[in-house]
């Protein structure tokens, strides 16, 4: 099945007093290489302002599987070591499912644990640890290598992504392993 590249409507993604709320959906940049993403910022409840992001990339080139990841999430460090990366990440399953996906790639440095452990809280499972070639834009910023995480979504029902207000018993259930 292709990925939908256009951007459909997500309903509300809640998981306990965590919100995403949508803050962008940016167009495919081919000039780029850039594909269409949906940016959502993370919300606590009684809080204005976001404690963090994440973002839902749009396609399966293979730069995007390999080293950048169909998914990029970052949470201030004020508020890391709560789960909300991984919960967050849960949170958009039903929503890539919708688009096709049938399984979504997240990336990491491999000295990056607090990633590694948000991605395997959500149900992600280490495939490989790749070296970036010398030519990639990450290699010249620093990164050296890349943990491929994979999340199997074929049991991950995409009507949900409508009403998407889920519990954390009905998100664990999601949950592959």
């Amino acid at each position: 099945m292709a990925i939908l590249e256009t951007f459909l409507p997500h309903g509300r993604l809640r998981d306990g007093n965590l919100a995403l709320r949508i803050l962008a959906t940016n167009p495919p940049d081919p000039d780029k290489n850039y594909v269409a993403t949906y940016r959502f910022g993370m919300f606590l409840d009684g809080r204005r302002r976001a404690v963090g992001g994440i973002e839902l990339r749009l396609g399966d080139q293979q730069d995007l599987t390999r080293f950048a990841g169909q998914v990029g999430y970052a949470v201030h460090s004020d508020h890391q070591g709560q789960g909300l990366a991984g919960r967050s990440l849960r949170l958009l399953l039903p929503l890539a499912r919708k688009h096709g996906f049938q399984e979504l790639w997240i990336t990491c440095d491999p000295d990056n644990l607090a990633s590694r452990r948000s991605c395997e809280r959500a149900g992600a499972v280490l495939q490989e640890i790749v070296d970036l070639p010398e030519t990639h834009e990450m290699y010249a910023r620093g990164s050296r290598q890349k943990c491929r995480y994979r999340i199997e979504l074929r049991n991950v029902p995409a009507s949900l992504a409508p009403v998407c207000s889920l519990s954390q018993s009905q998100v664990r259930r999601f949950r592959l392993r």
